[in-house]
């Protein structure tokens, strides 16, 4: 009494043990077990705290081979999920479909730790269906769909708190908001496409460094590029289009190729060029 508990939960199937994580006193921290309703822990399953709503403000992480899920917040994150209020835990499993809903609130504060066990009920296959049934999919593991923190991109905290406010809780929801809900979140519609452009560069997973056939171009074309000793994308993408097109002898399609190796890394389009003429094709009268 007067410490903290190891809570043992008892099933028929597994014993386990939640142990209270140790934090600062200013934090908050979040163990949770997902199992069937045998008690055998489930891995791979995404666990999100959001809203009576239904908006996500959390992805608290993804239950590894026992079922477990751990979660430390700092002590700003812990102070922004205090004024969250009550929040309800979802489950998704590696297929990204929601299979729990958690009908009990929690609430995160400085100091609190919440220990909890979900159960997600097992489906019943009939035993008609076993016998009498075609296997139309077999050994094929699914993909999981696990959503990338707002952590993972190169912007300050106020920056994160503003995107979580607006219900922006990742990555992927960064792409899948408007941009003018966006403008209106980051104060102005450069920003957002910024935004934009960093969210795409992460989640495409390269960062411009492939050669300029990553692009499609064909190879009399790529090698006029080459001949400027332009020699991966993210050089494409940041080249004079004057230089660029000298070589291809053609501004228009100089501007296009730029655009394309932007795009390709997820960098915002440059303005366009006023060239006041025009560069002939190479090879034109």
């Amino acid at each position: 009494a007067g410490g903290q508990a190891t809570i043992l939960l008892e099933q028929s199937a597994e014993t386990f043990v939640l142990k209270p994580q140790s934090g600062r006193a200013d934090e908050a921290s979040l163990n949770i077990r997902v199992a069937n309703d045998r008690g055998q822990g489930l891995g791979d399953h995404t666990l999100e705290l959001v809203r009576a709503n239904g908006t996500v403000v959390e992805t608290a992480g993804r239950s590894n081979n026992s079922g477990f899920v751990t979660a430390v917040f700092t002590e700003q994150r812990t102070a922004e999920l205090a004024k969250e209020g009550q929040l309800f835990v979802r489950v998704r499993d590696a297929n990204g479909l929601e299979v729990l809903l958690d009908k009990e609130p929690l609430s995160l504060s400085a100091n609190v730790n919440v220990n909890r066990a979900l159960a997600i009920p097992l489906q019943v296959v009939p035993r008609s269906v076993i016998q009498t049934g075609t296997v139309i999919f077999q050994n094929k593991e699914p993909t999981p769909k696990i959503r990338t923190s707002l952590d993972r991109l190169d912007i300050n905290d106020a920056t994160k708190k503003q995107l979580r406010e607006g219900g922006v809780a990742d990555v992927e929801a960064i792409l899948e908001t408007s941009s003018e809900i966006l403008a209106k979140l980051l104060g102005s519609p450069e920003q957002a496409e910024t935004m934009i452009a960093m969210a795409k560069r992460l989640l495409s997973g390269g960062d411009g460094d492939q050669g300029l056939d990553a692009l499609g171009l064909e190879p009399d074309l790529r090698k006029l590029v080459e001949s400027t000793g332009i020699r991966t994308i993210k050089e494409l993408a940041g080249a004079n289009v004057r230089v660029v097109a000298k070589a291809v002898g053609d501004m228009a399609l100089a501007d296009s190729l730029i655009a394309k190796a932007r795009e390709f890394i997820g960098f915002p389009p440059s303005p366009p060029v006023k060239t006041g003429g025009s560069i002939k094709r190479k090879g034109t009268a």
